[in-house]
């Protein structure tokens, strides 16, 4: 892709947030040195309260990553703020009301797609999954991280030059029984929720609900339902 048609298609992308969210401020309007979490356990164990801005964090892949994301993509606007959320090869599904979701076609596309915007100090929020890249692509969303004043959260297992890093882990599940005291559904999972950078540590736990299906199988708060879908 040329310089011209580059510019072209981040025009588009910086065009299409602002439409999304005309009331929203830019990013590098932001006082405060951290995003809000949107979330009440996330809000517990980050630094502030909320994403560090300007710079990289990092949420492992486990369960319940997404619903905690999603909670904070979609926080962002109501506080008159942008968030995109940009995922390599994701699934045609309905998205929830409010969240912007853009769905390039490959690894290497999204990862710059979400450096461009990260860059552009017109969104406060970037969540970033299935980017690869290595080192040299972690530093160039570090620098976008930096020059746009933007808060980038990357889903990945690799934490290097993170500001922070996040993760969870099952701690139990709570269970309803049918009249015979068999287990019959999964209504929720009680996580064990961490985040840590240099020199410190903290931990909460949170309940998340599991969603169903409309035949009654469990997808889980942070899966979608792929039945179907190729592997």
């Amino acid at each position: 892709m040329d310089r011209a048609a580059v510019a072209l298609v981040l025009e588009r992308l910086r065009a299409h947030v602002a439409a999304r969210h005309p009331e929203a401020l830019p990013a590098a309007g932001g006082l405060a040195p951290t995003l809000p979490a949107g979330v009440a356990a996330l809000a517990r164990v980050l630094p502030g309260e909320g994403w560090p801005r300007g710079r990289l964090s990092v949420v492992r892949p486990g369960v319940g990553w997404r619903a905690l994301l999603r909670a904070s993509a979609l926080a962002a606007p109501a506080r008159g703020e942008r968030a995109v959320w940009v995922e390599a090869g994701a699934s045609e599904v309905a998205d929830p009301p409010g969240l912007l979701r853009l769905r390039p076609p490959d690894a290497r596309a999204a990862a710059w797609a979400a450096e461009e915007l990260a860059a552009s100090g017109g969104v406060g929020l970037v969540v970033l999954v299935g980017a690869v890249g290595g080192a040299a692509g972690r530093r160039r969303r570090m620098r976008a991280a930096r020059r746009g004043g933007a808060a980038v959260v990357e889903v990945s297992r690799w934490p290097w030059g993170a500001a922070v890093r996040v993760g969870t882990g099952v701690v139990g599940w709570r269970v309803w029984r049918d009249a015979w005291g068999e287990p019959a559904w999964v209504p929720a999972v009680r996580l064990r929720l961490w985040a840590e950078g240099l020199g410190w540590r903290r931990a909460t736990e949170v309940e998340l609900p599991v969603l169903t299906d409309g035949d009654g199988g469990l997808v889980g708060a942070e899966l979608g339902d792929r039945r179907g879908a190729r592997a």
